[in-house]
């Protein structure tokens, strides 16, 4: 018979209780977490979602029948992907800018001292990020479809368009969310905020979604064509169109794993030199 002391036993509960936590469990409680506190927050809601909403509206009242002069077709279309856009890389921004905060107030530092694999506290927030920009997708394009958008295709085909446009803007949102991260571990929210903000402003006005790219200069038309929110645009205006163009689609893939890749892995580096260090 083995004999354990009252030590021996509070030692092995306390190492049960510390066991790792699963990359999908930690992953799943922390996303959980995020978006709950998003919801709470009236600020996020407002500025990632009622706003864009508002804007749409706007966009399309003002400049519709200009836009669509321009480009030769309804501009609907283009208008709400852009508006989809936008509104996950403001989402982005606003929240990032959580993030900032969390580090400031130590709850970085606490997450990271979890039993769990460091790269979920990122995860986690791209996850978070990707079902929040598929949901204000959704609204969108049902704000959209009151405006004139029209899906072309039996009903699974105008299903199908419509969950590929949500995955398109899902992806689009991690990356830049990824980005955002990067920016947001080591700087503080004044720097952070301002330089993607400037990318942002700089994106926003100069894409096919805004206007032809034949309007523009012709020095500036490959950049206008190629810039990341360009091919997710025409991605998601043939998919409403029940026409999927596999050029626009691959060079969206392209984009986007590329940002995933090289800021993912930058901002948990970050992350691992300024929280794991202290």
């Amino acid at each position: 018979m083995i004999f354990t002391t009252p030590s021996t036993t509070s030692e092995a509960s306390a190492t049960a209780t510390r066991a790792p936590v699963g990359y999908a469990s930690a992953t799943s409680a922390l996303t959980g977490s995020i978006i709950r506190s998003w919801v709470r927050d009236p600020i996020m809601l407002i500025q990632t979602i009622i706003f864009p909403i508002l804007l749409l509206v706007l966009f399309h009242l003002v400049f519709g029948s200009t836009m669509s002069r321009m480009g030769g077709e309804n501009s609907i279309g283009g208008t709400t992907a852009l508006l989809i856009l936008v509104s996950t890389m403001q989402g982005s921004i606003v929240a990032n800018i959580r993030l900032i905060n969390a580090r400031d107030g130590g709850l970085l530092d606490r997450w990271w001292s979890l039993p769990m694999a460091h790269a979920t506290i990122l995860l986690a927030r791209l996850v978070a990020v990707f079902l929040y920009a598929m949901v204000v997708t959704l609204l969108l394009i049902v704000v959209g479809m009151v405006l004139g958008l029209r899906f072309e295709g039996s009903f699974l085909e105008v299903l199908a368009s419509l969950l590929a446009a949500m995955i398109l803007a899902g992806f689009f949102g991690a990356a830049c969310s990824a980005l955002v991260l990067l920016l947001s571990i080591r700087g503080s929210e004044k720097s952070a905020v301002t330089t993607f903000s400037g990318i942002f402003m700089l994106l926003m006005f100069f894409n096919t979604g805004f206007a032809p790219a034949n309007a523009y200069p012709w020095w500036i038309r490959w950049f206008i064509r190629h810039q990341p929110m360009s091919p997710t645009i025409e991605s998601m205006r043939v998919f409403f169109a029940g026409q999927p163009d596999g050029g626009a689609t691959l060079e969206f893939c392209c984009w986007t794993a590329a940002i995933l890749l090289v800021c993912g892995a930058g901002a948990y580096h970050a992350m691992k030199s300024t929280i794991g260090s202290r």
